[in-house]
């Protein structure tokens, strides 16, 4: 596994565009490949499956900061946990464009 941390993060670096949601994003992929690695189907590539976990999992953290971004539009109040600088964006419309 190790040798595929380094990729699984550039990769999700390269979909979040944000080092410290691209740090979690790679833990969580590394965690669910290795969760799936006892039904892993050796007629795939170990390296396309651990890709398409990776991109699930960063396409998911998009997702979840559009919803943030719609509750914020509508005038719901965020716990702080959930708002822009624990997400660490300083704008998220910036980033959603920039991700887009």
């Amino acid at each position: 596994m190790e040798r595929y941390e380094q990729k699984v993060y550039r990769l999700c670096c390269s979909i979040l565009r944000n080092p410290d949601q691209a740090e979690d994003a790679a833990q969580e992929s590394l965690v669910r490949v290795r969760r799936a690695l006892p039904r892993y189907d050796s007629r795939a590539s170990l390296s396309t499956s651990i890709y398409t976990i990776t991109r699930n999992r960063c396409l998911t953290a998009i997702e979840r900061r559009r919803d943030l971004e719609s509750l914020s539009d509508a005038g719901v109040a965020l716990p702080c946990c959930l708002s822009d600088c624990a997400l660490g964006l300083a704008d998220p419309r910036a980033w959603l464009e920039a991700a887009a």
